[in-house]
């Protein structure tokens, strides 16, 4: 009867440590998947206050400069607007804890259009540290989210890959070949 009590003790003690060890591993992942949504957060938060800033900033450069009500002002507002547009498509999905592969890919190649537009225009050099300290956070997102990206290997016709605008309808070939000179 001892022996019997004393392996029902001791099995019950092994037990509860085995257990007691699958809850501490299960925080630790909870720990690390919560840093994780965290880092991701606050990534989204640098993002989309450097695209505001960076906004303003090509939208003072171009009306102060020969871009003015031409069209490539009004290409270069549209990149931002539909890239800013991706970003909260980004953030809904991100905020209702879905998957964001999809939206991650689309604000990359809304942003490939921002990216070929500053490398063809000759814009302030705080403007273009503002994009590449933009672009660095772009990539992160990118890495964070095994999004394999090569901003020399964008799309190149304008709504990205995916071939729709920010409103979901199908580009034609017209508005496409109207807005091939960024």
């Amino acid at each position: 009867m001892k022996v019997k009590v004393l392996l029902i003790f001791a099995l019950s003690l092994g037990w509860f440590t085995y257990l007691g060890a699958l809850q501490a591993d299960a925080q630790v992942y909870g720990t690390r998947a919560n840093a994780n949504r965290r880092d991701t957060n606050n990534l989204l938060v640098r993002i989309d206050t450097k695209a505001d800033t960076f906004k303003q900033m090509v939208q003072s450069e171009v009306d102060r400069g020969s871009l003015n009500n031409t069209n490539r002002e009004d290409r270069a507002m549209e990149f931002i607007q539909d890239f800013q547009t991706s970003m909260d498509a980004l953030r809904a999905k991100f905020d209702s804890r879905q998957d964001t592969s999809t939206e991650v890919q689309d604000v990359l190649n809304r942003a490939a259009f921002i990216d070929r537009f500053m490398s063809r225009n000759n814009l302030s050099y705080q403007t273009k540290n503002q994009w590449t300290s933009l672009r660095s956070d772009l990539d992160t997102l990118a890495r964070n989210n095994n999004v394999s990206w090569n901003w020399n290997q964008a799309g190149s016709t304008y709504g990205g890959n995916s071939g729709y605008s920010n409103s979901g309808n199908v580009n034609s070939r017209a508005h496409r070949d109207r807005h091939t000179d960024e």
